[in-house]
């Protein structure tokens, strides 16, 4: 049986459904209840990309809610739409 620290981990760094890991892993917990433990455990889907990233990430300097860094960084070097060129 999966601690709910492995559980959280096993969504870091991806963009898997809750469904799915439940299903894999056999979970003996709901959807809502595996949401509740992602946010205990500060782990959050970016509104941009939908991965699952550390909640810290979806918050600018001023506490405003961003994209992941994944997210920002990948804009960061976007000079514009491609057809541009």
């Amino acid at each position: 049986m999966l601690s709910d620290g492995e559980i959280a981990d096993i969504f870091l760094g991806t963009c898997r459904t809750i469904g799915s890991v439940i299903d894999q892993y056999e979970l003996d917990k709901t959807v809502e209840e595996v949401e509740d433990l992602l946010l205990d455990y500060s782990i959050e889907r970016c509104p941009e990309c939908e991965w699952w990233v550390e909640s810290i990430e979806l918050m600018d300097e001023n506490d405003e809610p961003t994209p992941c860094d994944g997210c920002k960084s990948y804009t960061s070097r976007d000079d514009g739409d491609a057809d541009d060129r």
